[in-house]
């Protein structure tokens, strides 16, 4: 759990400092514990306390009410968080994010009336390592706070989709289309059954694609193909130039985009009807898990890509926003690691990517002085292949497998 400036956690937020660590604390401190904090038995996990808000400054989705109601059902049943419910930002004070593990922004709209103090705090929180989770129109909101915006991964743009029907039917079928599920191997889509599922929702499009942007990986994608139609409104699917056929609706990556705070944000949540499917239910579950305590991973071409026996090094100097040399001949079945020299974190992701839409290859980021194996060139067949620092879009290179 993250720390505030300026407040003193409770005694139960502190005992891993046991023994006589205790003893020399007690003798400079004394920090009040309440009546209601326990200590968790030795070996078992802290429960994850989420602060929710769904405070709106623009158009209010009928669902909140209904999804405060789940969330807090689901908190109650599973026992594998707790929650408490806000709509008033005068709730967001050091005291009680010393408290909070994560906080959810669910369907928010408009510009959250946090004052500057505030939205410093927040920052501060998150960089000191507390979680962010946001459903649905959490993408619609804050656009004028920059650190906001690259917390999420991505803004809304429109929702233009509807389901795969050319005659006038109910508008549960018009809006019915198929989620596509990506990385089934992630702790989230754990409880996911299949490769796909259908889902009536009201699917955001963005104003950039988060695919590919900072360290983002995609759990949930629609698939654009099924959402041709004349529904109301109609869509036109690759007839209109604004579709991109690829449309990201859930996705994990850190707050600042090379990792710091975790974030997982799903667009899934228009509806009553989304939050009382058991599959929304068991990856909200476990999102907050990961959230709290996961481990975060950047997108790579396989799930188990090769080990290469040999890697090629490829640096970024100190100062210079350039990869050296930025043409790597790399033997077929061989590797590529960054060296970073500079004072910058950079990474290294391939701009073709697979069938999926996954990058080719694509290297965790390397902090000053670190290095980073490119996962995935191994793999590749010979040829010439093009890469980029997705921090630094204009640092880029050409792998050539020979």
């Amino acid at each position: 759990m993250p720390t505030i400036p300026g407040t003193i956690l409770p005694a139960a937020r502190l005992r891993v400092l046991a023994g006589f660590l205790a003893v020399l604390l007690a003798s400079v401190v004394a920090l009040p514990a309440t009546a209601d904090e326990t200590v968790p038995p030795e070996g078992e996990p802290e429960i994850p306390h989420i602060l929710m808000y769904s405070g709106t400054e623009g158009f209010r989705h009928g669902s909140i009410e209904h999804s405060v109601a789940v969330i807090t059902g689901l908190a109650a049943e599973t026992g594998a968080f707790t929650v408490t419910a806000t709509e008033d930002v005068a709730d967001f004070t050091a005291e009680t994010l010393a408290e909070t593990d994560i906080v959810l922004f669910a369907n928010t709209t408009g510009e959250t009336p946090f004052t500057d103090a505030q939205k410093t705090m927040f920052e501060q929180w998150v960089r000191d390592g507390g979680g962010f989770m946001g459903i649905h129109a959490a993408a619609d909101t804050n656009y004028e706070w920059d650190f906001y915006q690259t917390m999420v991964g991505a803004a809304f743009d429109s929702h233009p989709h509807t389901g795969n029907t050319f005659v006038v039917a109910p508008v549960d079928e018009l809006d019915e289309a198929t989620v596509q599920v990506e990385n089934a191997s992630h702790p989230i889509n754990a409880d996911v059954e299949g490769d796909s599922f259908p889902l009536r929702e009201e699917y955001y499009k963005w104003q950039v694609n988060p695919r590919g942007t900072q360290d983002v990986r995609v759990l949930l994608s629609l698939d654009e193909t099924d959402t041709y139609g004349l529904g109301n409104p109609p869509s036109l699917g690759p007839v209109i130039s604004s579709y991109d056929d690829d449309q990201p609706v859930e996705w994990v990556k850190t707050a600042d985009g090379h990792g710091t705070g975790r974030v997982w944000y799903t667009n899934l949540g228009h509806y009553d009807d989304t939050y009382d499917r058991a599959d929304w239910q068991a990856r909200f579950v476990n999102a907050v898990a990961w959230v709290h305590d996961g481990v975060h991973y950047p997108p790579s071409s396989t799930d188990e890509p090769t080990t290469p026996l040999v890697e090629t090094v490829v640096t970024a100097p100190a100062g210079s926003l350039v990869f050296v040399p930025n043409i790597n001949v790399v033997p077929e079945g061989q590797g590529l690691m960054l060296v970073n020299g500079d004072t910058l974190d950079h990474n290294i992701q391939s701009r073709e990517t697979d069938a999926n839409r996954r990058p080719l290859f694509r290297s965790e980021f390397a902090s000053s002085g670190g290095m980073a194996s490119v996962i995935g060139v191994a793999d590749l067949e010979p040829g010439d292949y093009e890469y980029y620092c997705t921090i630094h879009g204009g640092m880029s290179g050409t792998v050539t497998v020979v």
